[in-house]
């Protein structure tokens, strides 16, 4: 993981969303999960797919699956 956080500059906390994004959870049930509002999490998404170099939601899953974070 220390080498998302240095390549992409994510967070613990979006490594984690990818993850849960990658699982399939909705962006409410994100939210509960990781105790936080649902616009943030919608905010986190962008900010990920920003960083990751992304357009589409789905698109995170399969980063997440090539960078083995599921």
């Amino acid at each position: 993981m220390r080498y998302l956080k240095i390549k992409y500059g994510l967070t613990d906390r979006e490594i984690e969303v990818i993850a849960l994004i990658a699982l399939g959870l909705s962006y409410k049930e994100i939210a509960e999960f990781v105790h936080i509002s649902p616009e943030t999490i919608r905010k986190d998404q962008e900010k990920i797919k920003d960083k990751i170099g992304v357009q589409r939601l789905p698109q995170v899953g399969v980063f997440a699956a090539e960078n083995y974070l599921i």
